[in-house]
């Protein structure tokens, strides 16, 4: 997608925006980010921001079996996804602190590629999934997971005016574990995920 093409669908997002914030750590879009300048030229700051994040962190790195958020924003489909597409993986460290269910200041560029994912498929319902890693018991991860899910969840309703019809939050706790559950806190990070799966609404 070519940044006039990005700007122009960021610039329709930004118009369903609420300016309500869920907590005081909320961080929203800012309102006037996306409007032009005095010369009529698009402030493309935060644009590229959306575009470029991550591309040396976690939340670009391929992992099989998953779809990748900024992939899915950038390919020839143009965003557009289907049942067919493949969860795709928000790790959960880069959303909350460990043990933390608060979302962290450094989600909201990846709250809002995943908003305008969302945007872009009004067809289709997103289950938000959270899940954590193998510390702790049963029913404390559990509640965890759905507690960072419906985190995710209300963000993005709060924020961009997202119906329960587009998205639904669900938690998983430690029972889907992809990687080695006798690892490290540090070795379990891709268990500690946020998944979302894509499904044609009912």
């Amino acid at each position: 997608m070519t940044a006039p093409d990005l700007a122009a669908e960021m610039a329709s997002v930004k118009r369903e925006v609420l300016m309500k914030p869920v907590s005081e750590k909320q961080m929203l879009l800012d309102s006037g980010a996306l409007d032009p300048g005095p010369g009529g030229e698009m402030d493309t700051g935060l644009l590229d921001a959306v575009k470029s994040q991550g591309t040396a962190t976690a939340a670009s790195a391929k992992v099989k079996g998953f779809s990748n958020l900024d992939e899915l924003l950038s390919g020839s489909g143009g965003g557009k996804v289907g049942g067919s597409t493949a969860p795709i993986l928000m790790p959960t460290d880069l959303l909350f602190e460990y043990g933390s269910d608060q979302l962290a200041e450094g989600a909201r560029l990846s709250l809002m590629k995943l908003g305008f994912l969302i945007q872009k498929n009004p067809d289709s319902l997103f289950i938000i999934e959270g899940h954590t890693d193998s510390f702790g018991g049963e029913e404390f991860n559990l509640a965890l997971s759905m507690r960072r899910a419906q985190a995710v969840v209300l963000w993005l309703q709060e924020s961009l005016g997202l119906g329960d019809d587009r998205i639904r939050a669900v938690g998983m706790g430690k029972s889907k574990p992809i990687v080695d559950v006798n690892g490290t806190v540090e070795q379990q990070g891709m268990n500690r995920r946020v998944e979302i799966k894509v499904r044609p609404k009912k």
